[in-house]
Parts: C-alpha cells; structure tokens; sequence
C-alpha cells in the first residue's frame, strides 16, 4: 500500500476504535509482521509505534489442537528470560478464545510471570500508550 492508503485505512480504525474505547492506540503490530519502508514511515509520522512478538503461537496452523500452540509458549517461559515474551496470538480464531487464551494465561501465571500491557513491557509511561 502506498501512505495515502495507509493513511486512509488507519485513520478509520483510529475512528472505529475511540468510538468503542475513547483513546486512540499508539502502538500497532502489522498483518503478518511485514512491514515496507513506506509504511514504517507513514505510520511513525501518524504518532505509531510498531511491535512484533517474540513468540508465535502459530494458531492459525492448527486453530483445533491449542497443544501445539502452547508449545512454544512454555518453550519461551522455560527460556529463561526474565523479560517474558510477546505471545502471537490470534482473536478471530474461537479455540484460542475459548481454550487456548485461558490455558495460555493459567501457564504464565503459575510460572511466576505478570501479565502486562505492551507499553509496561516497553518501559514507556501511561501517557504515552495512546495518542490525542
């Protein structure tokens, strides 16, 4: 996409959002992870910051058995990494709603991790986690 699409696509969901929750969010993860220079651009000019994840659940590959998405997930907490991961995970698939999104946040708490906003994770203050 060129930066007046960007634009246009993300100023809607700025609207879509501030209507439902009344801020508008300052950080953004791009569909698959991709991102053109193009695009880092418009979206760092739009007052963005992008985040990745660290860990990929790989939901989507197989949305009816959450065991292989858990894998990793207790892979990363076993890693040793006092930090924690980012956890990929996807909302339009109903197991990981239902099942894995549950489980996910049962085996992270019981292995002593906190779960916090990617803003907390980052350092940042709470007045930078949405834009005016």
């Amino acid at each position: 996409m060129g930066s007046r699409q960007i634009r246009m696509e993300m100023t809607e969901l700025d609207i879509a959002l501030e209507n439902l929750i009344g801020v508008k969010l300052s950080y953004m993860r791009p569909p698959y992870g991709s991102l053109s220079t193009t695009a880092e651009t418009t979206l760092v000019s739009m007052g963005y910051n992008i985040v990745l994840w660290s860990v990929d659940t790989n939901d989507w590959r197989h949305p009816d058995d959450i065991n292989e998405s858990l894998i990793p997930i207790r892979e990363a907490i076993n890693s040793g990494d006092e930090q924690g991961p980012v956890i990929l995970m996807h909302d339009t698939i109903e197991k990981t709603v239902t099942e894995l999104t549950p489980q996910a946040i049962d085996l992270i708490r019981s292995n002593g991790f906190k779960m916090v906003t990617v803003g907390e994770c980052l350092g940042k203050p709470e007045n930078e986690w949405y834009r005016n």
